[in-house]
């Protein structure tokens, strides 16, 4: 991964010694601030994924590595085993869809802030950290090509940066030998070019020489014709046959050497279009990890300085409440007597009303009998006054008078 990001240029042959010594500055053997807090936090990235990786294998089996875990990095790791296991089963309830998203993520904040606190005690005790490594061994599967891919861009960051410009300068020196190189070889394309066009030149004038004495041969025979005619035959055979022979193998040797030509313009054509490229991409690639190391580096700050804040803050409430709940206590501490004895005295009195109650419905009860007794009796008593008068008929004005005030009475 880390390769694909910067691909290093094909490096020229080696100069002699003393021309490299001075050619090339020697690098830059430290880091800045900034560099090094980058790389920080790429060393700190990849050692919480370490040990995240052994957190699955770990979790199950605390009581065989508390030897090793200690007392305080122990307690924070019983402290996230419960978030852990209720995460997992969230997360089965949500892929099987009886569960919410909302849930996890409400969960997921706790769960983040008891791992940061796993991680804050696990950084005061590496020797843990590589006892847990030794006995687990390495990973594997995906867990292993991320901290393998995080390590190869660490290597990627650190060379970056001690990479300086005066070597930057060397490589384009180099670069720069290369093409005085290809113009050479173009120098030298056109020499064979023109050495091709004496050797054809050269060529034609053996062949025409060849045919001058062709011709020549030719009269001398007509002239002996008449010595041998089948002698003379044989040698215009034997003559073409060589003349046609060395065109032939003239034309191949040119063929060849054009091709060659063409070979080595073509190379040099894709050698410059090539480190152009890569020059370029180097310079872009180099521009974007700058920018957002830059943005990481900024998100983190703002971050954990919010987190900080809003930690300082809970921190403050809770022993704010703490103290009231103490103070609280100790008032209803002080006040349960108190409350006691008013609750036994609302108790007497509402017995004591009750009672009063009950003997006020009881007397008015007593009361109502008594007059509808009253009311019965002096209705009985008039029916038989008036039965009475019929029986005796009409008495003197006296005895009338007599009996209304019997009445009254």
């Amino acid at each position: 991964m880390a390769a694909a990001w910067r691909t290093p240029p094909p490096a020229p042959a080696p100069p002699p010694a003393s021309a490299s010594a001075s050619a090339v500055p020697p690098p830059r053997k430290k880091l800045d601030y900034v560099e090094a807090g980058i790389v920080g936090v790429l060393d700190e990235t990849i050692y919480n994924i370490e040990f995240a990786v052994l957190l699955p294998s770990v979790l199950p089996n605390l009581d065989r590595f508390s030897a090793v875990l200690g007392p305080e990095l122990e307690g924070a790791l019983l402290e996230y085993r419960p978030h852990y296991d209720r995460l997992a089963a969230l997360e089965e309830r949500h892929a099987q869809g009886s569960t919410e998203a909302s849930e996890i993520a409400e969960l997921g904040l706790t769960f983040d802030d008891s791992l940061r606190n796993v991680l804050r005690v696990l950084k005061a005790h590496p020797a843990a950290h590589q006892a847990l490594k030794e006995q687990m061994g390495p990973s594997e599967g995906q867990d292993a090509l991320l901290i393998q891919g995080l390590s190869e861009l660490k290597e990627v960051v650190v060379d970056m940066f001690l990479t300086s410009p005066e070597e930057e300068q060397a490589m384009d020196r180099r670069i720069q030998k290369l093409t005085l190189k290809c113009i050479k070889h173009q120098v030298t394309s056109a020499a064979l070019e023109e050495k091709v066009a004496a050797a054809k030149k050269k060529k034609d004038d053996t062949i025409n020489q060849k045919r001058e004495i062709f011709f020549k041969l030719q009269t001398k025979l007509h002239h002996e014709a008449t010595i041998s005619e089948k002698s003379l035959k044989r040698m215009q055979l034997e003559a073409d046959r060589q003349m046609m022979a060395a065109q032939k193998a003239s034309e191949r040797r040119c063929a060849v050497m054009q091709q060659q030509l063409e070979q080595l313009c073509k190379h040099y054509k894709t050698l410059c279009t090539e480190n152009w490229e890569k020059h370029r991409a180097m310079r872009q690639m180099n521009h974007k990890v700058e920018a957002e190391t830059e943005s990481w580096l900024q998100k983190y700050d703002r971050d954990m300085g919010a987190l900080q804040a809003e930690l300082d803050r809970l921190n403050v409430e809770y022993a704010e409440e703490l103290e009231q709940r103490r103070e609280l206590e100790h008032k209803l501490a002080d006040i349960e007597p108190e409350c006691a004895r008013i609750r036994e005295k609302r108790r007497v009195a509402l017995k004591l009303r009750e009672q009063e109650e009950r003997e006020a419905c009881a007397a008015t009860t007593i009361q109502a009998l008594w007059r509808s007794y009253q009311l019965r009796k002096t209705k009985a008593m008039k029916a038989m006054k008036a039965q009475k008068k019929g029986k005796k008929g009409k008495t003197g004005k006296r005895g009338q008078k007599d009996k209304g005030r019997k009445g009254k009475k």
